[in-house]
């Protein structure tokens, strides 16, 4: 038993190691180089209830550098005051468009968004988001090959001065951080909608998000599985420092659960075999990560072995959670650190648990994993 545990807990330093090489392979600076087809751009972002934060996303897409844009802001039937604050924000001769979803739910909006766009470059984002003003430049950039149908762009979480903020943005780090090491290697698994381009007739060719619109979440995931199958060189990631889009934590303990348990209930519906096997792994690996303390109280493990085994989990951990945090220049948290070492795998392991049972609240809408209305 102690030797079957060694080896398990060494496969995932492995797997660790592993992030850390293909992230740092992923973020080299890269130079800009010449500009031979301006795109047409269509920025899409499907906005529920999002009075607050809305009109200064709007504000940094007017200060492009890039010009040859549009923006699509497509309302998810909100009952605050988010479509006035955006018709207040429009002015005459401007390149935003708010229309109505045709239905309810993120990726019906996203898909009539993108019905409506007139850019060849479908690009997403998310109403609580901040960009840069090269943003769109540097994604004109990236599609400057023809054999390039999607790329992926990094999202950082900022800090808000609470202890629960800078929890999630290094629990949101090592997600970001993971979803490029993978796609690295030639085996995506994550990514956010938040940053995400993809040529419209690649959209169309893959079908879209058909097959999911019931899925509350994982519009961002699914279309690039969808296209990295058709398209396996085709998808790239955006590694310079320009296109980093930022976006905020969340404000309670309940909203982040809520998110969490939306975002982990699509994992039973990734069909491929490889990525059902390595949802188990890090599930198992966290559940024994738990128990560890049960199995020396039981005499089953010695007291040396068991810190031995987690002290090198939280070492690998550093390492990679650093070189992330130093690429997007997000501030080090030591007390964060030491408590997300102490409350990852039970988060995890609770999630796992609770997605695939609980119902929860997003957007003032009662959702439960796996059901969300389309019309």
């Amino acid at each position: 038993m102690i030797l079957a545990l060694i080896v398990f807990f060494c496969s995932y330093y492995l797997v660790v190691a592993g992030l850390m090489a293909g992230w740092k392979g992923s973020v080299k600076e890269r130079k800009r180089g010449l500009i031979v087809d301006d795109n047409m751009i269509s920025v899409i972002i499907p906005a529920r209830n999002e009075e607050e934060c809305i009109g200064i996303l709007l504000m940094d897409l007017q200060r492009q550098e890039y010009r040859d844009f549009e923006v699509i802001v497509v309302d998810d039937h909100s009952d605050d005051g988010t479509m006035q604050m955006v018709l207040a924000a429009v002015k005459p001769g401007q390149n935003i468009k708010v229309i109505t979803s045709s239905g309810t739910g993120k990726k019906l909006a996203l898909t009539t968004g993108i019905r409506a766009a007139q850019g060849k470059i479908i690009v997403t984002t998310d109403s609580d988001c901040r960009v840069s003003p090269a943003w769109l430049a540097i994604i004109n950039q990236n599609f400057q090959d023809q054999k390039t149908n999607m790329v992926l762009g990094c999202v950082k979480m900022e800090e808000n001065n609470t202890f629960l903020g800078s929890l999630q943005v290094m629990e949101f780090s090592s997600l970001i951080g993971s979803g490029i090491a993978t796609l690295f290697f030639g085996f995506p698994t994550l990514c956010n909608g938040a940053n995400l381009a993809f040529r419209k007739d690649v959209f169309d060719a893959v079908g879209g998000y058909s097959d999911n619109f019931h899925i509350p979440s994982g519009d961002d995931e699914f279309l690039l599985q969808k296209v990295f199958k058709k398209y396996p060189t085709g998808v790239h990631f955006m590694g310079t420092s320009g296109a980093v889009v930022r976006t905020k934590p969340q404000r309670t303990g309940k909203d982040f659960i809520n998110q969490r348990i939306r975002w982990a209930g699509k994992w039973r519906y990734n069909r491929t075999v490889s990525k059902t096997l390595l949802a188990i792994y890090i599930f198992l690996f966290q559940l024994v990560t738990i128990l560890l303390p049960v199995l020396v109280l039981n005499g089953w493990l010695s007291f040396p072995v068991a810190v031995g085994l987690w002290g090198a989990k939280v070492f690998v951990e550093f390492l990679f959670l650093w070189s992330v945090s130093r690429s997007l220049k997000s501030k080090w948290n030591w007390p964060s650190f030491t408590m997300l070492q102490l409350l990852y795998p039970f988060y995890v392991v609770l999630v796992g648990v609770f997605c695939n049972f609980r119902s929860f609240t997003w957007k003032e809408r009662r959702l439960r994993s796996g059901k969300e209305k389309t019309g």
